[in-house]
């Protein structure tokens, strides 16, 4: 109607597509559960499966805002002076690729020489506790500068560096999740389906600046955080049994 009407606008654009995105995978997720070509083993795998990409879907919504709301703290409530030298905001940017290079190796060492690595449900809320972490101890950095005030250029590096060991956490173990956990008859789905959890993430975020236009960065990154914190330790319980659901894909 608004696209009839020449009313149709950025707002509108942003609103649709977060519509899409975040309507997609939940209408994947019904088609999957009421087929007829799903087994009721599989089923209840597929609900194993929900946490899991939730958690995905809270972790991204948290994750890629590094190009967003933190490039704006960075611009805006950042001291850019370092050791009496002005940085660029950018800068910032370059966190997360870096640690990538730098602890991928390590990350992957990790997993092999420990005797009884975390399992796959556990990985994801390692991941996703580190991301509501790096949000709240944001919130207490803008709460401590004040209203007006800025905070060190370490406080944006820490929470990028965060961010990035919550990722190497929950992503490099997310599409075998899905390979185990999905429908056999829908299993190239699935995988689309795991794509979806960024953008149902950004999504999230989209309707979420606009809602709390104008809200404190103490309190914006702070309500973020306890959300994703809360979801965190709701998947540290029900780990076991998301656990016992993946053992029995693998077995499958």
């Amino acid at each position: 109607a608004r696209l009839v009407s020449g009313s149709f606008g950025v707002s509108t654009l942003i609103n649709t597509l977060s519509v899409l995105a975040f309507a997609a995978p939940v209408a994947y997720f019904v088609v999957m559960i009421r087929s007829h070509k799903v087994t009721a083993p599989e089923r209840s795998r597929l609900k194993a499966y929900i946490p899991l990409f939730i958690a995905a879907t809270l972790f991204w919504m948290i994750f890629e805002q590094a190009a967003t709301t933190l490039a704006s703290f960075a611009a805006n409530r950042t001291d850019l002076s370092v050791f009496g030298t002005d940085v660029a905001p950018e800068l910032f940017q370059s966190v997360n690729p870096a640690t990538i290079i730098l602890l991928a190796p390590v990350f992957a060492w990790l997993w092999i020489k420990l005797d009884n690595p975390p399992p796959t449900a556990v990985k994801f809320a390692i991941g996703l506790t580190l991301a509501a972490s790096s949000f709240l101890f944001l919130s207490a950095a803008s709460y401590a500068a004040g209203a007006d005030g800025k905070t060190p250029a370490w406080v944006l590096v820490i929470v990028y560096v965060v961010q990035t060991l919550g990722e190497l956490c929950l992503s490099p173990v997310g599409l075998a999740a899905t390979t185990l956990l999905a429908p056999r008859a829908f299993r190239s789905q699935a995988m689309a389906l795991w794509f979806l959890a960024p953008a149902a993430g950004q999504a999230i975020t989209a309707q979420l600046v606009t809602a709390t236009e104008g809200t404190s960065d103490t309190v914006y990154f702070g309500g973020i955080g306890v959300v994703a914190m809360i979801f965190a330790l709701a998947l540290f319980a029900v780990a076991p049994w998301v656990e016992r659901h993946i053992q029995a894909g693998a077995e499958t």
